[in-house]
């Protein structure tokens, strides 16, 4: 269980969320982030998403 000492505190978006703001509740998810790997990513530039943004 995670507990988070202040009432106040910044959430990084990787990604667009239509109808997000200001105020709104949100949950922590205990499984974290996850980011599938391959042969196909090898040389690309990805985001902290593993999504290729080079135009390739």
């Amino acid at each position: 269980m995670a507990l988070i000492e202040s009432r106040d505190f910044t959430i990084v978006l990787f990604s667009f969320i239509d109808g997000l703001s200001i105020h709104d509740k949100v949950f922590l998810q205990k499984d974290g982030l996850s980011v599938e790997t391959g042969h196909g990513l090898l040389g690309r530039v990805v985001n902290a998403l593993g999504e290729p943004i080079d135009e390739k």
